[in-house]
């Protein structure tokens, strides 16, 4: 369903060795903004806090809690800790926002959007989105 790296699964831990609480969960929540993209939230939970409608699976060490929704929506997700240019945060890689384009010409454009557009707007909480390219014309 879900993995961690090695770097998430320790910093995970860290945080909760640090936390003080009785955090013994990472509850991941995953909204859907679009087609094809999401907005995650990451919250350390106690057992207490784990309802019977969660589903909760344990992986690479991590006791992870979903809604039913979010746990459809990161199937075959990978949760990651990187360090980029004195940055640090959680990557989520999830399968659910790629989408598969057929078209040549719509890869292209996504390929464009995903490597130039989408790290600024990312900066700036924005986000982007291809929703299909009709004679020769992208629609974002």
């Amino acid at each position: 369903m879900i993995s961690f790296t090695q770097a998430a699964s320790s910093k995970i831990r860290e945080i909760m060795e640090e936390s003080g609480d009785d955090a013994t969960a990472l509850r991941i929540r995953a909204s859907k903004v679009g087609n094809y993209t999401f907005r995650y939230g990451l919250q350390l939970v106690g057992d207490e806090e784990i309802t019977e409608q969660d589903q909760v699976v344990e992986a690479d060490g991590i006791k992870a809690v979903f809604d039913a929704q979010s746990a459809e929506w990161m199937k075959g997700a990978t949760v990651d800790f990187v360090e980029h240019d004195g940055n640090a945060g959680f990557q989520i890689n999830n399968p659910a926002s790629e989408p598969e384009w057929k078209d040549p010409v719509a890869k292209k454009v996504q390929l464009v959007l995903d490597e130039r557009v989408q790290p600024s707007l990312a900066q700036h909480g924005g986000w982007i989105e291809l929703v299909e390219v009709s004679d020769g014309v992208a629609y974002v």
